[in-house]
């Protein structure tokens, strides 16, 4: 071919990758290098070349190809996820801050996590002396109420569905005030 001629007159060396189909259909992918040899008068005289069936190379590249594009999908659907469970947050925390009910979470062990605006108006308790302390024992409960508490909270626990309950909680300035209780398990991550 003329045009393999002038580029080796040129540059000296040939070399192209190609898709070629055997015989049988298979599909091979291969890599065909060749230098030439001149006479003085710049005519091809001979030619040295080899032949490299790079297929698993070119497989293994579509498949990490194909791979990296499922997981950009992927991290993208996780972005969007995390971004939506971030607005979520937002939205439950909001709810909770601004709820006119008295809302308190507590975790497995009986102690505070959430305690909210309403509650620290009713119960006179600013959140931060309740968080991380314990509901038996810190004193919140009248001494009448705290076994039924400490019952309740167990049978919850345990996924056990409980109706309403009233229990009688001590203000900060001593006062008994009687709560309804309407207390769920809720797993969180």
């Amino acid at each position: 071919d003329a045009g393999v001629k002038r580029y080796m007159r040129e540059k000296g060396e040939y070399r192209i990758d190609c898709r070629i189909v055997r015989p049988n259909k298979e599909i091979r992918f291969i890599t065909a290098s060749a230098k030439g040899f001149f006479d003085e008068e710049g005519n091809l005289v001979r030619m040295v070349g080899t032949c490299i069936d790079f297929t698993d190379l070119k497989m293994s590249e579509q498949k990490l190809l194909a791979a990296n594009s499922q997981l950009s999908v992927e991290v993208e659907f996780r972005k969007k996820a995390e971004k939506s469970a971030e607005i979520s947050a937002q939205r439950f925390a909001q709810f909770i801050e601004e709820a006119p009910d008295v809302i308190i979470a507590l975790d497995a062990a009986g102690n505070f996590q959430v305690y909210n605006p309403a509650a620290e108006q009713t119960t006179g308790y600013r959140k931060e002396e309740m968080i991380g302390k314990n509901f038996a024992t810190i004193g919140i409960l009248s001494e009448a109420s705290l076994p039924k508490a400490v019952d309740e909270f167990n049978l919850i626990i345990q996924g056990i569905p409980r109706p309403v309950f009233e229990v009688d909680s001590v203000h900060k300035d001593q006062r008994i005030i009687t709560f309804e209780v309407n207390a769920k398990r809720m797993i969180l991550a």
